[in-house]
């Protein structure tokens, strides 16, 4: 893939929205999105060694033991809609840093996302939460991370989302020519959409399960997808397999420059 290729992609990344819940089908009332399919997979992961003992119906949840059962845990958990109409590649999202699939899904005061702006250029889409994140996070211990927990108490650090993300310095002042929207609504709403990691951080483990997802993917429609990452997403990316995928928009990359040079010093140069 050259870099050349990649620039129509980057251009078209800057925009995306959703059509609603229904099960099947949904029509949006901005510009008719009909939804063909939709629905949620999990991929990857593991299932657990059962528990020493056996396994006693009559007690179930009562067992604080949890004698003879299993868990499955480190899947990546998937969201995903197909237009009715357009034969576009797939486009799989993948979040950063204390983020999950809702960043792709809507703006923080309710404008469309990029999931359904391109669906309505005719791509499906495919919102991924990572292991140990959002709707993926069954895993065997809790995290250790130093910026997600302390012991078993999660940190606060909704200041420091604010300023990590370059809104402002501090909330709720904005930079000059930020295009965040302004006001306490807004701001709420972008709080809100932080989670942190339920179990330790591991982008090898992430990229595994990125593979698998990018398999279901390809077993789903037959094509190879446009992987999008965003800042901590981008460095899972460079640890997902390539074979099921057609292109790679890295959006503000974490660690670029560790990543991508022992990848390809001559292309990464021409970049910089």
């Amino acid at each position: 893939m050259t870099t050349k290729s990649l620039i129509p992609i980057l251009a078209a990344a800057v925009m995306l929205s959703s059509c609603g819940n229904s099960p099947q089908q949904c029509a949006s009332t901005q510009n008719g999105i009909v939804i063909e399919k939709q629905g949620v997979f999990s991929s990857g992961g593991r299932v657990t060694e059962p528990v020493e003992g056996e396994y006693d119906p009559t007690q179930n949840w009562l067992d604080m033991t949890r004698k003879g059962t299993t868990s499955h845990v480190d899947h990546a958990n998937t969201f995903y809609q197909i237009p009715a109409s357009g034969n576009g590649l797939p486009m799989v999202f993948l979040h950063g840093y204390g983020q999950s699939r809702t960043g792709w899904q809507s703006t923080p005061d309710g404008r469309e996302g990029r999931a359904d702006i391109f669906l309505k250029k005719g791509h499906p889409v495919f919102l991924v939460d990572q292991p140990r994140r959002g709707a993926a996070g069954s895993t065997v211990e809790m995290t250790k991370d130093a910026l997600d927990a302390d012991g078993t108490k999660y940190r606060p650090g909704e200041q420091a989302w604010y300023t990590h993300f370059r809104i402002g310095r501090v909330a709720p002042e904005r930079y000059d020519g930020s295009q965040f929207p302004a006001g306490d609504a807004a701001q709420t709403q972008f709080f809100c959409q932080m989670t942190p990691n339920t179990g330790s951080y591991d982008e090898k483990l992430f990229g595994t399960a990125l593979s698998a997802v990018l398999s279901d993917v390809h077993q789903l429609t037959g094509k190879k997808s446009i992987y999008i990452t965003h800042s901590q997403g981008g460095r899972v990316g460079w640890q997902t397999d390539t074979e099921n995928i057609a292109a790679i928009v890295a959006v503000e990359p974490g660690n670029s420059n560790e990543w991508l040079e022992p990848v390809s010093n001559e292309v990464y140069g021409k970049l910089r």
